[in-house]
Order: structure tokens, then sequence, then C-alpha cells
């Protein structure tokens, strides 16, 4: 018995000795070990472009409610037009163009551009990682000043990652197998202890916190990240920019009804455009936090990683806005080349700033054909205003359709 007894105090010691220890869970971990630098080294760089931002498309049939919609159709079906299905149909296609009466000033010196910017990790390490970005845009405020921005926006919204799992385990048996000779069974002494831990980590969160800060000389968008997630990709913004020192001309819109020599349309509308058309240029700095790992890379999970949060800049210069959005187009109706042989207007009605005989920049080409159609049909003649070229009455048969530049004096060419 006592050779029992021993045997079963050894086996309760040997299985006290193998209970697995306690599993701490490393899920929750950002790094095993990190440290904090500042480095020149370029793992990090920029690119910027700028384009027009794109119109609001009008709304159709299909934006409207399902009770609109029907009543909709049934306008369209009654409208003398819709004769058969395929004008009903192309009636039903069409945007819905609310009525609105062009502006009587319009300020062409604000120029809205969306400009991207393309963020580039070039760490040779693929578990590296850019954690913090932030993009600082100067202008020159002597030349433009920032206004307004309509829009920030980067891919990542809301996005579910997935879920993390890891899984520690550990089972330890024992078997003794004891012979006692006075008994005729064998007794036979199992022990089996484990421990299981599940770590679940679920990523369902906003990504990016995407935010900025905007003064007249300076616009900053910062980007943060969570684990797991470079910020290598695009980040677009909506910037309203407006120019220095600009300048008022009036261009004038012409129309008419039929085909007689009644009284003619026309109006002017006051414009505030730039003289200076050198594309605006911009310092662009991307200010960036790598989360370089300098052990641990061979995993997947971050948290075992051994790390070096590396902070750099890379400023570079870009064009913000291209003399092409800054150029405002006019038409003259000439007679010839020379600065007189320009179309001069006079008429005593107000709020057309035509007083005094002037020569007049039309909005667009359409106007100033009417103008030219009107002037023949009519023997150069324009109720309620006097048309002049050189001092006399327009010959009408000459006259042709300019198109120029309206920042630098369109007439002098």
């Amino acid at each position: 018995m006592r050779r029992l007894a021993l045997m079963l105090v050894l086996g309760s010691v040997t299985l006290a000795a193998c209970q697995p220890p306690q599993v701490n869970p490393v899920a929750i971990r950002r790094y095993a070990a990190a440290r904090f630098v500042r480095d020149t080294a370029q793992y990090g760089a920029i690119t910027v472009f700028s384009l027009p931002v794109p119109g609001a498309e009008a709304d159709g049939v299909l934006d409207l409610s399902p009770q609109a919609q029907a009543e909709f159709v049934r306008a369209v079906a009654a409208t003398p037009t819709a004769k058969s299905p395929g004008t009903i149909a192309a009636g039903l296609a069409s945007p819905i163009q609310p009525e609105t009466s062009p502006p009587g000033t319009r300020n062409l010196a604000r120029v809205s551009r969306r400009v991207v910017f393309s963020i580039e990790n070039r760490s040779m390490n693929p578990a590296d990682r850019l954690h913090t970005a932030r993009i600082i845009v100067r202008l020159n405020p002597d030349s433009a000043v920032f206004t307004g921005w309509d829009r920030i926006a980067t891919r990542h919204n809301k996005v579910d990652v997935g879920t993390l799992t890891f899984t520690q385990e550990r089972d330890v048996g024992g078997e003794l197998g004891l012979t006692i000779p006075v008994v005729s069974a064998t007794p036979k002494v199992t022990s089996s202890a484990g421990s299981s831990l599940v770590e679940n980590v679920t990523l369902s969160q906003r990504l990016v916190e995407l935010n900025g800060a905007l003064t007249p000389s300076e616009a900053v968008l910062l980007q943060q990240s969570t684990a797991g997630l470079d910020l290598t990709g695009n980040v677009l913004a909506d910037f309203v920019v407006q120019m220095r020192r600009p300048h008022p001309e009036w261009f004038y819109s012409f129309t008419h009804d039929g085909d007689g020599c009644g009284q003619p349309r026309l109006r002017g509308e006051y414009n505030w455009i730039t003289t200076d058309t050198r594309p605006v240029p911009a310092t662009v700095v991307l200010d960036y936090v790598l989360r370089r790992v300098d052990g641990g890379a061979a995993t997947i999970t971050e948290s075992d990683d051994t790390v070096t949060f590396v902070s750099a800049a890379q400023p570079i210069q870009a064009e913000l806005i291209p003399t092409s959005a800054l150029v405002v187009h006019s038409w003259l109706v000439r007679a010839d080349r020379t600065l007189e042989g320009v179309l001069n207007l006079r008429s005593n009605v107000g709020g057309m700033d035509l007083e005094r005989a002037k020569p007049v920049q039309f909005a667009s080409y359409e106007d100033a054909e009417r103008m030219v159609i009107w002037l023949k049909r009519c023997n150069g003649q324009i109720p309620g205003f006097e048309a002049t070229i050189r001092g006399r009455r327009p010959d009408a048969q000459r006259l042709y359709i300019d198109r120029v530049e309206a920042n630098t004096d369109p007439v002098d060419r």
C-alpha cells in the first residue's frame, strides 16, 4: 500500500508540473516593441495632377419617387409631340432641367479644380506601411488664394477587413500504469489537462480618418490609418481658388424673334476675369510616418512586430491651375484686323455700359453670329442702338467673327 500511495503522490506532482502556463492575449497589441525616429530617407512619395471639377448631372425620371415617376410619364405621354413610343421614350430619357435665368455677374477669376494626390509607399519590405500621411498645399498669396473646398475623398470609407483569429492551444496528458501483486486488477491513472484561447478581433471601423484645414494660402489634408492598412492610394480634393487682382469686362448676348427687323434683345453681363494667365504653381509636401517592421515581418499579424516609426517629408512643385483654365474667350464682330475695324455699339438703355460707343465682346459665337445675320438682313441698323465701325454704319457684307482672349486687351489684336 505504501508503494501505491507513493506512486499516486508522484503522479499528482507530475501532472501538476505539466499544467499549461497562463496564456496571455496578443491580438490587441499594436506591436511588440517600437521606437520613433526622424529620418531623411524617402520611403514615401507623392505625385499631383489637377483637372476640371465634373459638373453635376441633371436629375432624370429615375431620380423621382415612384408616384412622381408615374405622373411624369403621364405628362410626357400627353404632350403634343408624343406621337410615337420612340418620342415618348426620348422624352423620358431627357434630363429634368430647371428654368434658370443667366446670371448678371460672373466671377471668372474664381476657378474650381479637382486635385488628385497619389501617395506611394516605396519601401522594399512588404510589411512596412504608411501609418500617417499629411498633405500640405501652399500657394503664393500674391497670385492666388484658397476660398473654399467642396469635397475631400479617398478610396477608404467603411470596409470590413475581416476577422483576425489567433489560437493558442496546449494539451497535456499523463498515463501511469500500476501493477499491484495482491490485487488482480491493473489500475490505470490517466490525466488530461488542456487550455484553449481564441482571440477574435473584428476590424469593422472607419479605416482612414480624413480631415483637413484651410487658410487663404495653405490647405492641409490629414490621413491616419488603422491596423494593417497602408495609406498608399489616391486622395482627391475639390478646391476653389480666387485669382488676385481681377478686372471687369462686359460680355453681351444678342437674340431676336422671327426673320424681321423688329426690336431685338441685347443683354449685358458683368464678368470678373484675371489678366494674369500664367499657370498657378503650388508647393505640395507629403509629411508622413512609416511603420517600418524590423522584426516579425514573416507573420500576417502585427502584434508580434518590432517596429520603428519613421517620420519624414517630401516636398514637390506642382501645377495647380493651368493656363487653359484661366483663359476666357469672347467673340468680336470685325470688318478687318485693325483696332478701328471692330463693331461698336452705343445705346441709352441703362445697365449695359453702352452710354458711349464701345467695342462689343459677345459671350458666345452664336450671339456674334446672330448679330452678323441681323446686320446683314437689316442694313446695318439695330432699333434702339447705334452700330458703327470707324464712326459709320457698318458694311454688313464685310463682317466676320473673331475669337479672342478676353484676359488681355481683346480689341487691340
